[in-house]
């Protein structure tokens, strides 16, 4: 029996219909990457000094004159002698929240609160997208989140509080998470195994942080940032009316009709025809829901049944998390990386742009699981390089140029592992849980990034921060060790589940159609189930069950469970 890969290959895998799906999602990506990156530059300490209260000079002149006193305690002092500063002046150009709302001294801990806040925003809309996504389909989650997106920015920026702007960076991290957690699995659904690499790694999220940093150094104002950022998602919003809905995702949810009329869309824009036996290939991935069985949704649960599932959703998630932490800890503290913090928000976000080229060669001629772990330990080494040098050497100009080279290069690896864990993410899970598989990686990921601001932390404790940088990664590494490679494969559209009764093995329950009966069967051999390895299921109820269990084909008529099973 032709599955779903074969009917995307013959109304065409990578044309135009492909590129208006991966095209527009990406659009609205790119925004997702400037309002995620924004913090990094909201959160930057601009030059500022105490003043004395008998000062009669302005306050720049006063700042800039009294920089380098060295027997008064001035520039960026919280105290003066004994007493608690009253009086502090930003003298910079620059308007972050910092200087919005005096975040430093005694309300320090508030600038990467608020980062953290926002993360634990991307983690909540991480855990609800994966839900949403296979309950209510993959595009209205992606726009949905992107109207969120737009809306949330443009009102963070009235925020005439610091309370109420850690509220909408909340939202606004949520709608991030929901976004990350779907955009994925709905581009990948239209396109063949072997273009899945360049389109899950594709540096868009990338791009839109170069922007960001970018306009920031034209116009250093947090809150012409965010609605700038609003005011571009808006037009990324009607592709929506331009693309469709899954086609696996409409497919597994027995919407034949609907995913017959995307198959037929694909095939117009590719001009290629649509096969005769489609409603054939689409009825045997569906799931129907009958007046005798009801079909029940995934859950997060299902990600982790059986031995298989539950050790590569573990070490996925683990992977996430580390990445993310290590990741974020990078570019969140760009601004004390280095002397220029526009530069270097620019430069950690392009060199995933290289990243991409090296990164989708090596993925499609070593596969997922080499191209991780090799990447991964290479940004270890270089994290570790950086440590060395910053204990053993000077501060000279060219020995701190060669630190923010290997961080660079760090981060650039970081990104580099994160490509082949994502498309690997997206492929080991099949169709009917791969929504709920991705997104518990997503937050997975943001409990990372919760921590990135306060574990790896730049400006107090830089050796620390690149010391636990390189430690995680080499525990990733080894973790990947013991993940199945995907490259290649088809992607799976059923839930596989042990059979005691065969050693383990597993057997994939599917179910097929005779004549208005219901047959259990090995979805690899194609067998009735009760002729392997004596495996028999005569219990109606237990039959009934494990339909349920994978969401396949309801039963049409109870009684003939017993009789085929027999």
């Amino acid at each position: 029996m032709r599955n779903l890969e074969d009917l995307i290959r013959d109304v065409g895998g990578d044309g135009l219909a492909q590129v208006m799906v991966i095209g527009l999602v990406n659009l609205l990506r790119a925004t997702i990457g400037w309002s995620m990156m924004t913090m990094s530059f909201a959160n930057f300490v601009p030059k500022w000094c105490c003043l004395p209260d008998n000062v009669t000079a302005s306050s720049d002149q006063y700042c800039n004159e009294n920089d380098n006193i060295t027997d008064v305690v001035f520039a960026k002092k919280c105290w003066l002698n004994t007493t608690s500063c009253s009086n502090r002046v930003f003298t910079s150009g620059v308007r972050t929240v910092v200087n919005e709302w005096d975040l430093v001294c005694e309300r320090k801990w508030m600038a990467p609160l608020t980062t953290s806040i926002q993360m634990g925003g991307v983690m909540v809309g991480a855990v609800l997208a994966g839900q949403l996504t296979d309950l209510f389909g993959r595009k209205k989650t992606v726009y949905l989140n992107g109207v969120c997106s737009a809306v949330f920015n443009i009102i963070a920026g009235f925020s005439p509080v610091w309370e109420m702007f850690v509220v909408f960076r909340f939202l606004i991290g949520m709608s991030i998470g929901g976004f990350l957690a779907s955009c994925v699995p709905y581009t990948t659904e239209f396109i063949l195994p072997s273009r899945r690499a360049i389109v899950s790694i594709l540096p868009t999220f990338l791009t839109g942080v170069c922007l960001m940093a970018l306009v920031a150094w034209l116009i250093p104002d947090w809150q012409m940032l965010h609605w700038i950022c609003g005011s571009m998602t808006i037009p990324c919003l009607f592709g929506y009316f331009f693309i469709p809905e899954s086609l696996r995702w409409l497919a597994v949810q027995g919407r034949v009709e609907e995913a017959h009329k995307v198959v037929e869309w694909i095939a117009r824009r590719n001009r290629r025809e649509v096969p005769k036996d489609t409603i054939d290939i689409l009825k045997s991935v569906s799931v129907k829901t009958s007046s005798t069985t009801k079909r029940t949704q995934p859950t997060y649960i299902d990600i982790y049944k059986g031995w298989h599932l539950f050790k590569s959703s573990i070490i996925l998630q683990f992977s996430w998390c580390a990445l993310s932490m290590c990741g974020y800890g990078f570019s969140f503290g760009a601004s004390a990386i280095g002397t220029n913090m526009y530069l270097n928000i620019f430069i950690f976000a392009i060199v995933g742009v290289p990243s991409f080229v090296i990164t989708s060669t090596a993925l499609q001629r070593f596969g997922r699981k080499k191209t991780s772990i090799f990447f991964l330990v290479l940004s270890s080494a270089c994290a570790f390089g950086s440590v060395a040098m910053r204990l053993t050497m000077s501060t000279s100009d060219k020995q701190v140029l060669a630190g923010v080279v290997l961080n660079v290069l760090s981060r650039g690896f970081i990104n580099c592992a994160w490509c082949g864990i994502s498309i690997t993410t997206n492929e080991i899970y099949p169709t009917v849980i791969r929504g709920l598989g991705f997104g518990a990686s997503n937050v997975a990921a943001r409990v990372g990034a919760v921590f990135a601001p306060f574990a790896i932390n730049f400006e107090d404790n830089p050796i620390f921060a690149l010391g636990l940088v390189g430690v995680t990664l080499l525990i990733t590494a080894t973790a990947v060790i013991f993940l199945d490679e995907t490259s290649g494969k088809a992607m799976q559209d059923t839930i596989t589940v042990p059979d005691q009764s065969t050693n383990g093995k597993n057997i994939e329950l599917k179910v097929k159609q005779d004549n208005g009966h219901v047959i259990i069967a090995d979805g690899t051999k194609g067998n009735d189930i009760s002729t392997i390895s004596g495996h028999v299921i005569s219990d109606e109820k237990i039959a009934c069950k494990l339909v349920s269990y994978v969401n396949f084909v309801a039963i049409d008529r109870k009684d003939s469970v017993s009789k085929h099973m027999k």
